[in-house]
């Protein structure tokens, strides 16, 4: 009897336990709540239909679900005075708003438009503004306005009557299809510009849009200038600006350089052996005329892309044409007395040049030389200024040349004057170094040196 009693005692325990479970989770489905929004004018109130009851710090939350693909005015409306606070968010974690408008004042009404596809979802909160207003009602529902739908590539947008939707054709192209012009399917509306990849449709029906395409041309290049038209010859990238597309096949192994001219700052951007055009290896000229440097294998193809992002320059020509350099060469007549340099550098070779350029040289000393002069060894070139530390020379063909170098000289005194300048009778090395003399006594007695300044 006693067994049985306590085995009564934990069932009814245990439906009791139950119950109160039922009761508890009954209690948070009506409480932990999000309202939908509906067609229907719904009041809610914090007092009454706070997410979490008796919390109106949780505020009053609710969601919109879009029956349909379409634009959407969700209305908020004060019934009896008092103000409220209405948030909106970006998802249903009710974390982080978006915008937080004051909602006040009997009739004080506020309207958000949801451009949506069916089944979209944009999420709400009624917060206090005051404790004194935490009973009021305010009302809640939503209408359809209404819009258009305009697709371009599969993809639908909803746009307001009176409105534009923002359409871009990258999705319809591709490295070899390049943009002519927009053109409607079906339905009607206008363009903002027809022409342009990135424009605006302001639909009167549902629209569907397409576009007309061309081949991307891509031009050869030789050792010949030829010249393009941005706009005639290229085609127009995403986003703004027109470009030529170009490749080069090199004859011969070696250093070559693309030659770039045209009337205003555009780009050149380098692809490499990229012959799809999607990533560019390099960046280069700002500036014009000018010279891009590269080396190839024979055989080897390399691509570039001639781009102009001004639209007042978009039929400006631009000429281009590819050399293979010249390779200049410099070495100082000795090793150990001082070094040799081309091209404004610290190396002693330079391949960016051709045929009737101008190249700097340049020599420094060791310690015990100076500079005397330089000298062609091998090659067609002419040395201009050879006396000097800095010079130029021109270049025909492969050109060789050596910095000559001399002991430093030590000047002997003598009982007769002469002038000496840092400048031109340095010791060695530098000017810095100053000049240096000696003095050798013809016999035995006394002697003055003497040093004067000249202004």
């Amino acid at each position: 009897m006693v067994r049985m009693t306590i085995s009564r005692f934990f069932k009814h325990c245990a439906i009791v336990f139950l119950l109160t479970a039922l009761v508890q989770s009954a209690f948070a489905q009506e409480h932990d709540k999000v309202f939908t929004i509906t067609t229907t004018a719904t009041s809610y109130s914090l007092e009454d239909n706070s997410f979490v009851d008796g919390d109106v710090s949780s505020g009053v939350r609710l969601v919109f679900v879009a029956p349909k693909t379409g634009v959407f005015s969700v209305k908020f409306v004060m019934s009896s005075g008092g103000a409220y606070y209405v948030y909106e968010y970006p998802s249903d974690a009710y974390a982080s708003y978006a915008t937080r408008n004051y909602l006040g004042g009997t009739g004080g009404t506020y309207s958000y438009t949801v451009p949506a596809s069916k089944g979209d979802s944009a999420f709400f909160m009624v917060g206090q503004y005051s404790t004194s207003y935490n009973s009021l009602p305010i009302e809640v529902s939503y209408e359809e306005l209404q819009s258009y739908t305009v697709t371009v590539n599969g993809k639908d947008t909803s746009v307001l009557s009176g409105n534009y939707a923002v359409i871009n054709a990258s999705s319809l192209l591709s490295s070899t299809k390049a943009f002519l012009n927009w053109k409607i399917i079906s339905g009607t509306g206008t363009f903002g510009d027809s022409l342009d990849i990135s424009t605006y449709f302001y639909p009167s029906s549902d629209a569907e849009l397409g576009v007309d395409t061309k081949a991307v041309s891509v031009y050869a290049l030789t050792d010949k200038f030829k010249s393009y038209t941005y706009n005639g010859n290229g085609y127009q990238k995403n986003g703004s600006g027109y470009a030529v597309r170009t490749s080069y096949t090199a004859q011969d192994s070696g250093n070559y350089v693309l030659f770039v001219n045209t009337d205003y700052d555009s780009y050149v951007f380098r692809f490499g052996t990229d012959s799809s055009f999607s990533s560019y290896s390099s960046l280069s000229c700002y500036y014009y005329p000018c010279r891009i440097s590269f080396s190839l294998n024979a055989g080897a193809k390399t691509y570039f892309e001639l781009y102009q992002y001004y639209s007042a320059h978009y039929s400006d020509s631009v000429s281009v044409r590819v050399e293979k350099t010249i390779g200049v060469y410099a070495e100082p007549d000795s090793v150990g007395k001082g070094y040799a340099y081309v091209g404004g550098s610290s190396y002693s070779s330079d391949f960016t040049h051709v045929k009737g350029d101008t190249v700097t040289l340049s020599a420094s000393a060791n310690s015990g030389y100076r500079f005397n002069h330089w000298e062609k060894a091998s090659g067609k070139c002419t040395i201009l200024d050879s006396a000097k530390v800095n010079a130029k020379v021109i270049i025909d063909t492969e050109c060789h040349v050596k910095a000559v170098f001399a002991p430093g000289k030590v000047y002997s005194i003598t009982n007769k004057s002469k002038d000496y300048t840092t400048a031109e009778h340095y010791y060695s090395q530098y000017a810095s170094n100053g000049v240096r003399f000696m003095f050798v006594a013809p016999s035995d007695g006394a002697y003055a040196i003497t040093f004067k300044s000249k202004e």
